[in-house]
């Protein structure tokens, strides 16, 4: 049906955001391999890239790069955030590249799937300093559905179920997403 990249949050090297043994990057290798499974069901060609070990520029440079040879009709990262502040605002968000008319609507299906999700809802943001989101021929996004550091969210995420929920929510919001264009 469509060609589809998932993309592994950070890398090996830099993994990210770190909770109860589990790395932002563990996290995002095992939600891609269960939205990959789904989407493939669903009859799409899907596209897991990984940037393997290096600086963090270098791992999006080559992503980047990877999706672009590619040539999906989307590509999607999937990240949690974090943040050393307890302050913090928490929640579900889906970040678009700014002016991407297509993005932003990946953007807002996948976010309308997160209100599942029994965390707070911020919506869709578009930025245009975001290496992957601007260096990137199709639509592309980042979703975090989850705050790494928000207690209430840490417990949904110990769970397997967590992001077994998460993955059928983002291969959902995906595939509706591609009816459409």
């Amino acid at each position: 049906m469509a060609k589809i990249v998932l993309s592994n949050a950070h890398c090996k090297d830099a993994p990210g955001a770190f909770y109860n043994g589990t790395t932002e990057y563990d996290y995002s290798c095992k939600v891609n391999k269960i939205i990959k499974k789904l989407l493939e069901e669903m009859g799409h060609e899907v596209t897991i890239v990984d940037g393997g070990n290096g600086s963090a520029t270098q791992t999006l440079k080559y992503k980047a790069k990877l999706i672009n040879q590619i040539n999906p009709v989307a590509a999607i990262e999937n990240h949690l955030n974090a943040s050393d502040n307890p302050s913090a605002s928490y929640g579900a968000e889906v970040i678009h590249y700014q002016g991407s008319t297509k993005g932003e609507k990946l953007a807002k299906n996948l976010s309308n799937r997160f209100s599942y999700l029994p965390v707070k809802q911020k919506g869709t943001t578009g930025r245009n300093d975001l290496y992957l989101l601007k260096s990137t021929r199709c639509p592309a996004v980042i979703t975090e559905p989850f705050f790494f550091s928000h207690q209430v969210e840490q417990k949904l995420l110990e769970f397997n179920r967590g992001v077994d929920v998460v993955g059928k929510l983002i291969a959902e919001g995906i595939n509706s997403w591609v009816t459409m264009i």
